[in-house]
């Protein structure tokens, strides 16, 4: 799959990282992601492109999903 390497120019290299760079953000803001995209046969490809953030609400629970 893809993987997240920086966002608004910001190397985001473990999650914590990643989570630090988007809670700057709010909803409907725009941002810069790079990625690393494996093509054929174990070339990887970086692409550039923008992201708009939307609001998402985890509900809270206890115990396991069912």
């Amino acid at each position: 799959g893809d993987v997240i390497t920086k966002i608004n120019g910001i190397v985001v290299n473990t999650t914590s990282a990643l989570l630090e760079q988007v809670s700057k953000y709010r909803p409907a803001d725009k941002i810069n992601v790079e990625i690393k995209r494996k093509d054929k046969i174990l070339d990887l490809e970086e692409q550039k492109f923008p992201v708009w953030l939307a609001a998402v609400v985890f509900p809270l629970f206890h115990g396991p999903i069912r």
